[in-house]
């Protein structure tokens, strides 16, 4: 399971918030896929390590972790998929290390993500 969010910042989604104690800035829905779910996972892992800022840190069957620098700033953001095969989804999770607040960015990042996923 994903680490649950902190309550007091607006700087972390996750699709497990539900599940956890939470506010609903912190959910977002996962990645539901069809077809095999190893091969979806590894679709969505070479999406999201494509992607500006990406960096893999460890990536194995069923998990996924990156860190996503931002261009302006340098801040690092801990990104977090899981490959949930029973439920036909990915969960994920996109946290800001520094700061309260995200201004959204991190929800931005997982549904770019989940668009190009659906259309790839």
């Amino acid at each position: 399971m994903l680490k649950p969010p902190v309550l007091a910042a607006s700087n972390v989604v996750s699709s497990y918030a539900s599940l956890q104690a939470h506010t609903d800035y912190h959910v977002i829905a996962p990645i539901k896929y069809t077809g095999d779910a190893e091969t979806a996972f590894r679709q969505l892992a070479a999406i999201a390590g494509k992607m500006d800022g990406a960096t893999v840190i460890t990536a194995n069957p069923g998990y996924l972790y990156l860190e996503f620098q931002t261009r302006l700033l340098k801040f690092v953001d801990d990104v977090e998929f899981v490959l949930d095969a029973p439920a036909g989804v990915i969960q994920m999770r996109s946290a800001s290390r520094l700061g309260i607040k995200d201004l959204g960015a991190n929800r931005e990042r997982l549904e770019t993500i989940r668009m190009r996923f659906n259309n790839r």
